[in-house]
C-alpha cells in the first residue's frame, strides 16, 4: 500500500509547490540608496545615501507596506564673512513608513506611504514606485516632511527581494 501512495504524495508535493510559491505570503525587501536633497534643503546638505528594509502583506488588490530607512545627508561647506569655510555637520535621517501599494503589472508597484523622519521629529509622505526584476528591486522616492516643505528628498535605491 505505502509504494502505491509514495508515488502520488510525490507527485502532489511537486505540483503544489509551485501553486504556492505564485501566492507569496511575505514581500521582503532590502538594499540601499543614494539621496538627493531638493529645495531649500539641498542649500545645506549635498547628495547623501542610506539603506532600506520593507515587508508587504498582500490584503486583497493592494499591499500593506512598512518600511525602515536609515539616510546620511551630508552636510555641505559654506564661506562665511567674518568667519571662514565652515562645513555643516552631516544629518542622519531615520524614518519609519506604512501604507498600500498598488500593483498594475506583475513586479511593478506604486505606493503612498505616511512616515515619521527622525531628526526633523516630523510627520510626512513619501510616494514610492518600485520595479522588481528576477530578484532585484529598484525604487524611488520621494520625501516631505508636512511642516516644512523646504526638508525634501529623492532616494533612489537598489535592493534585493525575497
Amino acid at each position: 500500500m505505502l509504494r502505491r501512495i509514495a508515488p502520488l504524495l510525490a507527485l502532489s508535493t511537486l505540483l503544489a509547490a509551485p501553486a504556492v510559491a505564485q501566492v507569496p505570503l511575505l514581500d521582503i525587501r532590502i538594499g540601499a540608496h543614494a539621496a538627493m536633497p531638493m529645495g531649500d534643503l539641498a542649500d545645506i546638505f549635498t547628495a547623501g545615501f542610506g539603506a532600506y528594509g520593507r515587508i508587504g502583506i498582500p490584503a486583497g488588490p493592494v499591499k500593506l507596506m512598512a518600511s525602515a530607512t536609515w539616510t546620511r545627508l551630508r552636510g555641505k561647506s559654506v564661506t562665511l564673512p567674518v568667519i571662514g569655510t565652515v562645513g555643516l555637520p552631516d544629518q542622519d535621517v531615520i524614518s519609519i513608513q506604512a501604507g498600500p501599494h498598488f500593483s498594475p503589472a506583475p513586479l511593478f508597484d506604486i505606493g503612498l506611504e505616511a512616515g515619521y523622519f527622525t531628526n526633523m521629529d516630523k510627520f510626512g509622505l513619501a510616494p514610492n514606485v518600485s520595479l522588481g526584476l528576477i530578484k532585484f528591486d529598484l525604487t524611488a522616492s520621494y520625501n516631505m516632511v508636512f511642516t516644512d516643505p523646504s526638508s525634501s528628498w529623492i532616494n533612489l535605491g537598489v535592493g534585493l527581494r525575497f
